[in-house]
């Protein structure tokens, strides 16, 4: 039984091959975002805001110290939230904190493990993520996107082979799908104070994805 086929076709779909491509490029980043700060609680808020604004400026210090400008230290996150205990059922304050978390931009990769044990060592007692990317993906994109096509021109070919056909180029349409460019995070909630903390950048994949449509006769 084969399935009711429309009695008219259009015929910018007649003789059409849809099919998607897949192309990418790996490569090694050359940015870390590293997002750290420093947490503290005190009964007072003011105390506990002059506490916590002198440990981030001896953490800014430790930083632009190993040669990090300071505009690429940026405040991402400054609160302060009242804390409290439930003892037999009833609150209790017990005090105030300040958390103050920075983002470092680091164009040198190899500083990323020196800059955590420094800003730790300076009073940091919080890190949120470090992030590895690539500064300028475009041109990676770009050839990811050159592979993408082939593989879409190769798909086209296969299916046409199998059902005796040509397919005509260049392709009728060509549509990007998404790119695909994100920073890859490196998973860490707490640093306590270590020497030569170990980070690892490893390699990112970009990724870029097609579709087109080829007439085929």
């Amino acid at each position: 039984m084969y399935p009711n086929l429309p009695a008219h076709r259009n015929d910018e779909t007649r003789n059409m091959i849809k099919v998607k491509g897949e192309g990418s490029v790996t490569s090694a980043p050359d940015r870390a975002d590293v997002a750290l700060g420093v947490v503290n609680e005190e009964m007072d808020v003011g105390t506990a805001q002059q506490e916590n604004a002198e440990a981030i400026r001896n953490v800014i210090d430790a930083v632009t110290s190993l040669g990090v400008p300071e505009e690429n230290i940026q405040t991402v996150e400054y609160r302060i939230d009242t804390q409290y205990d439930f003892i037999d059922g009833e609150q209790q304050f017990r005090g105030y904190r300040v958390t103050h978390m920075l983002q470092i931009t680091l164009d040198d990769l190899d500083l990323t493990g020196q800059v955590v044990d420094d800003a730790v060592e300076a009073g940091a007692n919080t890190i949120s993520s470090i992030t590895f990317s690539i500064s300028d993906p475009a041109s990676l994109y770009n050839e990811a996107l050159e592979l993408a096509l082939r593989d879409a021109k190769g798909k086209a070919e296969t299916i046409a082979d199998e059902l005796g056909v040509f397919v005509d180029e260049p392709p009728v349409t060509v549509r990007e799908i998404s790119p695909s460019t994100s920073p890859v995070p490196y998973q860490t909630a707490l640093y306590a104070k270590a020497e030569g903390t170990p980070i690892q950048p490893g390699t990112l994949t970009i990724l870029a994805l097609v579709e087109t449509d080829y007439r085929y006769n």
